[in-house]
């Protein structure tokens, strides 16, 4: 009859509770503690022959996704995020098992990087999976979404010219973007007596010069992450 025993053995204190190799060659328990493991066995007959060899147990940390949450886009702009995840053996390899990414966007396996220009705003839904390279593998899943907005844009084309002396006012309008938005002019000016409404975007007041005034006008949302386009505009006051 032939038994088994060991010269050494990881600790069973923090790698398996209990740990034990019967003379069926078995081992077995709860591993308590992550890290490779090096060991030597050895067994021996009736006749008292005897055979060594060293191994290795590799005990993973549970396969876990760490990213929360990933950023907004905005249409027909450069998009990039990186999938995250921590436990497991290494390498990982990333997928998508339900519902999809938006229109443009492409989920790269190895790196778990998002890239791309994404063409229509909307909320995409989806389910990322990871897998390590642990035999058998670990595998984790989470759902995730990312919001693509419209591009932020000014609509008005041109203002209407201004009387002297009398009163005035026209609003600017812009589409798109997310949230509240905050008009400024940051080259240029407007008339003297003239001012610009930074949340309504409403041009203002009486002119008190004649002349023409050119200026551009700056647009802001409070999106995440924000959005800034710029016009120019010119108003004439006779």
């Amino acid at each position: 009859m032939m038994s088994l025993r060991t010269t050494s053995l990881p600790d069973a204190g923090s790698l398996i509770r209990p740990i034990a190799i019967p003379a069926t060659g078995a081992i077995s328990g709860t591993p308590s503690a992550v890290g490779t493991f090096t060991f030597t066995v050895r067994v021996t007959d009736a006749a008292m022959d005897t055979a060594t060899r060293t191994f290795s147990i590799v005990i993973a940390a549970p396969l876990v996704i760490t990213t929360m949450s990933l950023p907004d886009g905005v249409a027909r702009d450069p998009y990039a995020a990186t999938l995250t995840a921590s436990g497991g053996i290494l390498a990982y390899a990333w997928s998508i098992t339900s519902g999809a990414l938006p229109a443009g966007l492409t989920l790269n396996a190895a790196t778990g990087g998002i890239n791309g220009i994404p063409t229509t705003p909307g909320v995409y839904t989806f389910t990322v999976r990871v897998q390590d390279a642990a035999s058998p593998r670990q595998s984790a899943t989470l759902a995730l979404s990312i919001t693509v907005g419209d591009r932020l844009r000014i609509t008005t084309n041109n203002i209407p010219n201004a009387r002297l002396g009398q009163t005035y006012a026209t609003a600017l309008n812009a589409s798109g973007g997310d949230g509240a938005l905050t008009w400024s002019i940051v080259a240029g000016g407007l008339p003297p007596g003239v001012t610009l409404d930074a949340v309504t975007g409403i041009i203002s007041g009486t002119p008190g010069g004649g002349g023409n005034y050119p200026f551009t006008v700056s647009v802001t949302d409070s999106g995440t992450p924000q959005q800034q386009t710029q016009a120019q505009f010119t108003l004439r006051v006779r």
